[in-house]
């Protein structure tokens, strides 16, 4: 049986508030800029992409940004900051782990290279 990280990534509930305490409480950040293949898609289209295919949990969407969330089991959270524009997505990872945080990133990129 072949695992990967994603079978151990779960959403992560959180307030938008919490989402901002994490966010300053974390040192570890990987940023990233994707070009995506469709230009001006909606930030909706790759907020529900990213929660569906790497099970990262919607926090709010505030204009153009999208925060999500999730934990590697039992409890490493990891919280993530996207921004759609024109043909690129901007995402800015934090994480009390950095090689979580570096991973989650390429899974992003696969998902939305596939995409």
């Amino acid at each position: 049986m072949n695992l990967s990280l994603l079978d151990f990534i779960r959403p992560l509930k959180i307030s938008t508030e919490d989402f901002g305490k994490l966010w300053l409480s974390f040192a570890n950040d990987v940023k990233q800029n994707i070009k995506i293949s469709e230009p001006r898609v909606a930030l909706a289209s790759v907020l529900t992409e990213l929660q569906q295919k790497l099970r990262l949990c919607v926090v709010d969407v505030i204009g153009s940004e999208g925060l999500l969330a999730c934990k590697l089991l039992p409890s490493t959270p990891c919280i993530l900051h996207c921004r759609v524009h024109a043909d690129v997505v901007a995402l800015w990872f934090r994480s009390s782990s950095s090689v979580l945080s570096d991973c989650l990133s390429c899974h992003c990129q696969k998902v939305m290279q596939t995409s």
